[in-house]
């Protein structure tokens, strides 16, 4: 089942390449590229939920799970409210700030809230080197994100806008360097092994979203751009990592159930 899911996101990622590269019309690229938009999160987020079910509810890691779930919805939330703006205003782009844009940033509370718990799950020491890693990370992420956002965030018109802006400012780089924090107690223990995939799902995502920004900056993103991989396969890493956990979890309660 976990080959299968995977196997499902290379499936669906796959055309979102496909169509950039062999200059397949606009239109079917942007369409394409946003169905599995809304696919991906929702999908990954509907999984999450499933591994947290396989554990008891006084367990850190139902929590974990159905936190991760909960961020990664929301941002599958966002991506339905930025495809609805221009079915119902003649096609016009998603303005910003809209609604879509508190859907995106609120996934980051819970997203770094079961990164929180999860380390209390695996009760380890962050080693020095991952310490410093995610100082060095977050500082070069967050220098990116303020050569990225500092002209929109001078020329904000309006409170939300400034908000908006500043919040993306800081929430990419808070989540990479979470990740990279996360990263470093992890080991290759079957108990943490679907966690790495879930680091490496953040860091495509993260990827993304550096790389939208710029191609914004420079006037050269279209919706359907071969960047929108990155948070396709990002999710679906997250969402296999899911699968992985669940049948984990079921595989060793039916060995405890013959001790």
């Amino acid at each position: 089942m976990v080959w299968a899911a995977a196997f499902f996101w290379i499936l669906i990622s796959a055309p979102v390449v496909f169509f950039a590269l062999t200059g397949v019309d606009q239109s079917i690229r942007a369409g394409y590229s946003i169905i599995s938009q809304i696919i991906s999160p929702v999908l990954a987020a509907s999984l999450c939920y499933w591994a947290a079910s396989a554990f008891l509810d006084s367990s850190i890691m139902r929590k974990v799970w159905r936190l991760l779930g909960s961020g990664v919805l929301l941002w599958g939330v966002g991506a339905i409210l930025y495809s609805v703006y221009p079915l119902f205003n003649d096609g016009q782009e998603t303005p910003y700030p809209w609604y879509s844009d508190y859907g995106y940033l609120l996934m980051y509370i819970p997203c770094l809230l079961a990164f929180i718990y999860f380390k209390q799950h695996l009760n380890r020491r962050i080693p020095n080197w991952g310490i410093l890693m995610a100082v060095a990370v977050f500082c070069m992420a967050f220098v990116l994100a303020i050569y990225f956002y500092i002209e929109k965030l001078v020329q904000s018109n309006s409170v939300a806008t400034y908000i908006v802006t500043l919040l993306y400012m800081f929430g990419d780089p808070i989540l990479l360097g979470s990740v990279v924090l996360i990263a470093s107690t992890l080991t290759r223990t079957a108990e943490v092994r679907a966690w790495w995939l879930v680091s490496v799902g953040f860091l495509l995502f993260y990827i993304a979203n550096v790389m939208y920004t710029y191609l914004v900056l420079v006037g050269s993103y279209m919706s359907g751009n071969v960047v929108d991989i990155g948070w396709v396969l990002g999710f679906g890493l997250v969402g296999v990592a899911a699968l992985i956990t669940k049948t984990a979890q079921k595989n060793d309660s039916v060995k405890k159930s013959y001790v």
